[in-house]
């Protein structure tokens, strides 16, 4: 391939890499694990609200609710 061409297909990646003081670097670092908890959190109580569910005895068996559809 004749240098300054690329493949078909094959995409350019640029990497920026700009310089974060460390105490930027450590609001967003607290801010992602923020939200990694708020998911984790909201998956607690999906699987709460599952597990109520299973545990009700007035509840349709699930293959009855599908039948329904």
């Amino acid at each position: 391939m004749p240098p300054g061409r690329q493949a078909e297909g094959v995409e350019e990646v640029l990497v920026l890499e700009v310089p974060v003081d460390d105490a930027l670097e450590e609001e967003v670092d607290d801010v992602l694990d923020e939200s990694g908890l708020l998911l984790v959190d909201s998956l607690l109580v999906l699987l709460d609200v599952a597990l109520e569910e299973l545990d009700d005895p007035e509840l349709e068996p699930l293959a009855a609710r599908e039948s329904l559809r």
